[in-house]
């Protein structure tokens, strides 16, 4: 996964750890597959990577650093016959954890790749323990780095008012945002359903949502269903510049998820750096930063009634928890800038090389 011009965030802390490696002197040479649309497109993309990884990694690189194990395991597992190159692999979501049958068939192949790697870079400690519990990989073998971290000099606060006029969004409403993709157990479906229930007893709320993806289709059904069309702002995929603009222009942002392989959850973490209140489910990757209370209100994963209440319970903070949130929040994202944790990365390569 690696971004392009149509695509800017797919998959972006793919070029992030790129970047830091060469700020700190190192070589990279990339073989990358970018989004297509199209499934001819897609199959020949796929053909194109694997040739290239194959060529490459027949050269004298010191290491070979692969992200999404399933994607990369078949052209590294057909090279490692004939070449000994350390392998450094970073896992993700569904490549370690499958969510259906179709992630369930690379099980095996996933399991031989990480066993013939050096190091297995994990994003969260919950992605760790999966790793040690279930591939049995040894504690010597893991490093927890955040997929790249975040930006916090880019994604901070800035005056409510003025993001709202830039995105068009009116000033006197309650905005309860949402910017993730439209996938299974993505939880767009239980903040739909939560936010319905919200709207029923305040009707200044409105819903502003960012995304795109395969349920697309089902989440517009829904909405009509939940009689939410005009309650509701959608926006495509976000640059940068209007996503922070969306964290800051709304009141809470929900981070709903409740997938199994959600592995740590950087929206989350970026709308925090922007002290924006923030509901965050109690399992899965955003367990690892999200502490109840403090720097967020969490509720039960999955659960539209725990949700619905979260929300509540985050729109009825008083000015001073409120605020305390706000810098418990911004504090927690600190922790996972992208400055605060290359060194993480430097360090395993600098070690290994």
């Amino acid at each position: 996964m690696y971004p392009s011009a149509k695509y800017p965030h797919y998959g972006i802390f793919v070029k992030n750890t790129k970047r830091i490696l060469e700020q700190s002197g190192n070589h990279v040479d990339k073989s990358v597959i970018i989004k297509e649309d199209g499934i001819l497109k897609r199959f020949f993309g796929y053909i194109k990577f694997y040739a290239e990884v194959i060529v490459k990694c027949s050269r004298d690189y010191d290491a070979i650093y692969a992200h999404f194990a399933s994607h990369v395991a078949l052209p590294l597992l057909l090279t490692s016959k004939f070449k000994t190159t350390p392998i450094i692999l970073n896992v993700h979501g569904n490549d370690v954890v499958p969510e259906d049958d179709h992630d369930r068939r690379f099980t095996g192949i996933v399991k031989k790749i990480v066993q013939k790697s050096t190091y297995i870079i994990c994003p969260s400690e919950y992605y760790s323990d999966i790793m040690r519990n279930v591939y049995h990989v040894e504690p010597s073998r893991l490093c927890i780095y955040p997929s790249g971290g975040i930006d916090t000099e880019f994604f901070t606060d800035i005056d409510r008012n003025k993001a709202r006029k830039l995105l068009g969004l009116e000033p006197d409403k309650l905005f309860i945002g949402y910017a993730s993709r439209f996938e299974i157990h993505k939880g767009w479906d239980i903040y739909l359903n939560a936010c319905a229930d919200l709207i029923m007893d305040n009707p200044k709320i409105r819903l502003v949502v960012a995304g795109g993806g395969s349920e697309e289709d089902r989440f517009h059904s829904l909405i009509k269903e939940l009689s939410l069309t005009d309650k509701i702002i959608k926006f495509d995929l976000l640059s940068h510049d209007k996503l922070r603009l969306f964290y800051n222009a709304v009141d809470v942002f929900v981070f709903p998820t409740y997938r199994k392989s959600e592995s740590l959850g950087l929206v989350g973490l970026e709308s925090m750096a922007c002290k924006t209140i923030t509901v965050l489910p109690n399992k899965y990757g955003p367990s690892s930063y999200a502490e109840d209370g403090e720097n967020c209100i969490c509720f039960e994963s999955g659960n539209t009634k725990s949700l619905c209440n979260a929300i509540k319970k985050a729109l009825a903070l008083d000015d001073e928890t409120a605020a305390q949130m706000r810098i418990k929040a911004r504090e927690t994202a600190e922790r996972y800038d992208s400055r605060n944790t290359g060194k993480i990365l430097t360090d395993l390569f600098e070690d290994q090389i």
